[in-house]
């Protein structure tokens, strides 16, 4: 039986190489695996990783509310066993008045997987009503969370050294405290009402709740639905390429970096204890998406500039991937043509980002264990240095280029002789066999890789990630997706999925009050459309790179948006004047000096 293309490479490579290879992940750009994952499981992820400094392991959720040993909880099983529990819910015996607490239990505290309705579905996710929420193992495993939660409080922790995130030290200032004085915690001060937290955070029950505290009728659900399980999960085991220590690291990305955590934390400050839970929920899922999304272009945009130019951009000289947003969210056919253009663009930087990540892995996995660059290595959060060095080796200006280019020109050789001698791999063999592998071995090496991958593992799983930041075909989600029939150069037609950005109600309204913060909460409208395109490189009345479009369109697609937040009761105006045309709060925002 002939090899897999995967054992040739461990055979050319060393396993322990192409562990590191074999993969969609490139941790030093973005420090997550692009995969499918869902925005609205993040935060009680979060809360627990904020709480006690490492992973979240296995917890009593399934254990406690399972209807069958190896089933999993549903909302019939759930209500019935916090139906039992006679003192805290009398009155709810009755099959009628489970389906009651079921109903109630759908709305505010859980939600089926994919989204589905009904009692008997599985159970996948707990909604951020409250910090006990954190104490429900939803989803079952936090690797289907893609890592999203450890780098979002890598990113709010803002720990500048170190490989481990530890826990905040005392003394220092920071709104997101991670692992002690989680009363300082921005996020417990508003979702932890009426908790004592204790000074143990090895104790997986030393959180209690006050009962006489004022809590609404969906905290106090999920307070029940925590103290039914009895303890926090247990801390993550290590496991094969899995810690239990969370790592520190940024993404390449960090100007949208930084204006994620900016964001965050303004909106929580200023909103948090004004907004209702339930409106809050949803217009933190849209801030999460967006920031996540604008991270991953961005960080895929970088690493495409990492391999045309050699260099990594300082922060301030990073500018957001242009989107075409249609403000008609899909009404108009036109505008939704054109966002969809636009999105184009996107695949295209998605398809050469996977090149160039590919790229990083080789180089660095081949230098990372190298004596003489051990002074190199990253020992923080911020992985630039090592990435230039790394550009430095490829483009033959350091001092190990000519042995590391000799050694990937070697292994590239040995590899194209052993795909042939096993008969598998035309493509991969065709580049490595090509005129110009010589001149660029490590780019060769990295196309012969990604071929041998395949889409499935690199392409589909990167649009599984943009999709999931995009909250696609959500209420509160920032894109559309569609199945639409092409003619390629005249072959045959071939069915295709198409994106387009659209800004949701839940989205105007998140951006429209974060962005009355700090402006003594007036905005007009077209500074608001400035900050968009400037900000996020959400483009609404102007043309992006790479997009044609009419002036027409544009001023449509600009009259679109305002009409619409008109409606919202988010802008105001004396007259058709520009300068007269202002945004509005529909809550009270809390105004710094």
């Amino acid at each position: 039986m002939s090899a897999s293309a995967k054992e040739i490479i461990e055979e050319v490579f060393t396993k322990a190489v192409a562990d590191q290879l074999w993969t969609a992940n490139t941790l030093l750009v973005l420090p997550l695996t692009p995969q499918g994952f869902a925005v609205g499981s993040v935060l009680p992820a979060v809360f627990y990783m904020c709480r006690r400094a490492c992973r979240r392991g296995k917890g009593r959720f399934q254990q406690t509310f399972s209807p069958a040993e190896g089933m999993r909880a549903d909302i019939h099983s759930v209500a019935g066993k916090l139906s039992q529990d006679t003192q805290s819910f009398a009155g709810f015996s009755s099959e009628v008045t489970k389906d009651i607490l079921g109903d109630l239990l759908l709305c505010d505290q859980l939600e089926n997987k994919s989204h589905t309705e009904g009692h008997r579905e599985e159970i996948q996710r707990a909604f951020p009503v409250h910090f006990f929420a954190s104490w429900l193992d939803l989803p079952p495993f936090v690797g289907h969370l893609r890592f999203v939660p450890e780098m979002i409080v890598c990113l709010l922790a803002n720990q500048q050294a170190g490989q481990k995130l530890l826990a905040t030290a005392p003394g220092t200032e920071s709104a997101f405290p991670v692992g002690r004085s989680p009363e300082s915690n921005l996020f417990f001060s508003i979702f932890g009402r009426g908790v004592s937290f204790g000074a143990n955070t090895a104790n997986l029950c030393t959180d209690t709740i006050d009962e006489q505290a004022p809590l609404s009728i969906e905290e106090l659900l999920m307070i029940r639905l925590a103290m039914t399980c009895e303890e926090a999960p247990e801390t993550a085991r290590p496991s094969h390429n899995a810690v239990p220590h969370i790592q520190n690291i940024w993404p390449v990305s960090q100007r949208a970096a930084a204006v994620f955590r900016a964001d965050l934390t303004n909106f929580l400050q200023t909103y948090g204890n004004a907004i209702p839970r339930r409106s809050i929920t949803p217009m933190l899922e849209s801030l999460l998406g967006l920031g996540l999304l604008s991270i991953y272009l961005e960080s895929c945009s970088i690493a495409v500039a990492w391999e045309r130019t050699g260099d990594i951009p300082v922060p301030s000289a990073q500018v957001p991937v242009s989107i075409f947003a249609d403000a008609s969210n899909g009404s108009d056919s036109r505008l939704r043509d054109l966002s969809e253009q636009s999105f184009e663009e996107c695949v295209r930087l998605l398809d050469q980002s996977v090149i160039s990540m590919a790229q990083i892995r080789v180089l660095s996995a081949l230098l990372w264990d190298d004596p003489d660059l051990a002074g190199s290595k990253p020992n923080g959060p911020d992985t630039s240095p090592w990435l230039r060095l790394l550009a430095d080796v490829r483009k033959g200006r350091h001092e190990v280029s000519g042995l590391t280019l000799r050694d990937i020109k070697l292994k590239n050789g040995r590899l194209a002789e052993k795909l042939e001698a096993a008969g598998i791999e035309p493509d991969a063999i065709d580049i490595l066999r090509s005129t110009h592998a010589s001149q660029d071995p490590a780019q060769t090496a990295a196309e012969a890789l990604c071929a041998m991958m395949g889409e499935k593992l690199l392409r589909t799983h990167h649009f599984k990630f943009l999709d999931s930041c995009l909250m696609v075909n959500e209420p509160h989600g920032l894109g559309r997706k569609r199945r639409v029939s092409r003619n390629f150069g005249g072959r045959k037609r071939k069915m295709m999925d198409v994106r387009s950005a659209i800004l949701s109600n839940t989205v105007l309204e998140t951006l429209v009050h974060l962005h009355l913060v700090g402006r003594q909460g007036v905005l007009s409208y077209a500074e608001f459309l400035r900050i968009l395109r400037e900000r996020y490189g959400i483009w609404v009345d102007e043309c992006p790179p790479g997009v044609s479009a009419s002036r027409e369109d544009l001023l449509g697609n600009r009259a679109m948006l305002e009409r619409r937040l008109r409606d919202l009761g988010l802008l105001v105006g004396v007259n058709d004047a520009e300068f007269m045309k202002h945004l509005r709060p529909r809550f009270k925002i809390n105004l710094r000096p």
